[in-house]
């Protein structure tokens, strides 16, 4: 899920970073992570370096897993709320469509 505002790209991100990454700093992350506005999650992994996939293959696989469901969940409640009000947007539809035939009924056989 992204949006756009003021052209930029808003998304949701998951930022993992090893305690004792010797390459990248605990600040860089969080300037990813305001930048990224509210959809940033951040997962600093302590006794970790570098790489948190194959230093803790577990712990990261977990982290990723959760988010992505966290994503799908709710992709699937943006999914039933826009279904619902397209639903009801639909019989309000067919509602005034089955009004106005049977108003031009009554019309017609007032008519004749």
């Amino acid at each position: 899920m992204f949006f756009i505002k003021n052209n930029v790209i808003y998304t949701m991100m998951l930022v993992i970073q090893g305690e004792n990454d010797k390459y990248a700093t605990l600040a860089q992350v969080d300037a990813i992570a305001r930048r990224a506005g509210a959809g940033a999650e951040v997962m600093v992994l302590p006794d970790c370096g570098h790489s948190p996939h194959t230093e803790q293959k577990a712990t990261t696989l977990k982290v990723m897993a959760d988010f992505i469901l966290s994503i799908l969940h709710q992709l699937v409640y943006v999914v039933i709320k826009q279904t619902k009000k397209g639903y009801m947007m639909l019989v309000k539809e067919i509602l005034n469509s089955t009004r106005s035939l049977s108003d031009n009924h009554l019309l017609q056989k007032a008519n004749s």
